[in-house]
């Protein structure tokens, strides 16, 4: 009976919400480099970053706290200890290198795995990086090989785990692709 209020609620609200946003990935992928593109809009390389970082950011007008798990948190047992309060997750993939796309494999089960994930119905981005670099793989390849299959008919089982996540590509070196994300990501958030 309550279920139904708390959803008007929640709806009315979401405008008003500031939605926390953790970002995963393997080392090297892009975190910090997507979240200063995101705080200043200009392309910076960082070194492998050693510790999370938290901040609060405009973006399109509105305020969304980021969590940048970094290199150093290397495991998927930090994921349960900092996904506790996060209403969506962007997982970063350098899509150029093999290796960062298996290891997201990983991360992504991971990811499917956490109670919040379970319980809150919370949102997934995953960003295809470095699509600037030469053979890089394509949105269709990166999603088939972290088996995320989108729905094609209303006839057509897909697996449940993906509805929530959405592949977006993107170059922080060219600028392009995250603001498109993070858009979905956000509004998704909000709801959560």
């Amino acid at each position: 009976m309550f279920d139904w209020l708390w959803r008007l609620l929640n709806y009315i609200l979401s405008p008003f919400k500031t939605p926390t946003i953790l970002i995963v990935g393997p080392p090297g992928s892009g975190k910090t480099t997507l979240l200063h593109m995101v705080k200043t809009g200009r392309f910076i390389t960082f070194e492998s970053t050693k510790s999370y970082c938290k901040e609060t950011l405009s973006f399109e007008q509105s305020n969304v706290t980021f969590i940048d798990l970094g290199d150093s948190y290397k495991g998927f047992e930090s994921l349960e200890e900092f996904s506790q309060n996060v209403s969506g997750i962007v997982l970063v993939v350098d899509a150029s290198d093999s290796d960062s796309v298996n290891n997201a494999k990983k991360y992504l089960d991971s990811i499917y795995n956490l109670q919040v994930y379970k319980t809150k119905n919370i949102p997934v981005l995953i960003f295809g990086n470095k699509q600037d670099v030469v053979g890089c793989i394509s949105r269709e390849e990166l999603k088939e090989r972290l088996n995320i299959v989108e729905k094609k008919s209303k006839h057509e089982k897909v697996n449940p785990e993906t509805t929530r996540v959405q592949v977006q590509m993107m170059s922080a070196k060219q600028n392009f692709g995250y603001q498109l994300g993070l858009r979905w990501l956000v509004s998704k958030a909000r709801t959560v």
